[in-house]
């Protein structure tokens, strides 16, 4: 029962503990540790290995992943979507994921995510965009002075010089 137990989501813990004695640790300054501390950049990027990592290997299980993608398909929106207006919504996305450089940032969020297991084709940025974003008319490209700075939502639309 104890070795089930270890089992659990797929970690067993007994390995994990011998394994884990295999690196010597004693001759690390711990005191010094405080005085090196990490990039914000190499932080970021481990942050995001962990994350990701997580997510692939919860994903490994077919009734996850059929289930993630369904939540995903059905209800997945960017992060403030449902908290700020519509309008600052979609002012936010056409002023960061229009233009070239902008579609291949998305496409890259579209291609990281769609990279997890059970979830390759899943439509996420480029479609929300499509969706979101109804094509400019007229004077397509605008430009924004904040009025307010505390409030994003009170915004100067100006044409592009």
């Amino acid at each position: 029962m104890v070795r089930t137990m270890s089992m659990m989501n797929g970690l067993d813990v007994d390995t994990y503990v011998s394994r884990s004695r295999a690196f010597d640790l004693t001759g690390i300054a711990w005191d010094d540790v405080p005085r090196h501390p990490l990039a914000p950049e190499a932080l970021r990027v481990l942050r995001y290995a962990f994350y990701f990592h997580q997510a692939a290997r919860r994903l490994a299980r077919p009734r996850t992943a059929r289930l993630t993608r369904l939540i995903v398909e059905r209800f997945w929106a960017p992060v403030g979507t449902g908290v700020q207006p519509d309008g600052e919504v979609r002012f936010l996305a056409r002023y960061l994921l229009s233009g070239a450089d902008g579609r291949e940032a998305a496409r890259k969020i579209d291609e990281t995510i769609q990279s997890l297991p059970g979830l390759a084709g899943v439509p996420l940025m480029e479609a929300w965009l499509a969706r979101t974003i109804a094509p400019a008319s007229g004077a397509a490209h605008i430009r924004t002075a904040v009025v307010e700075p505390e409030r994003l939502h009170a915004l100067a639309l100006l044409p592009r010089a």
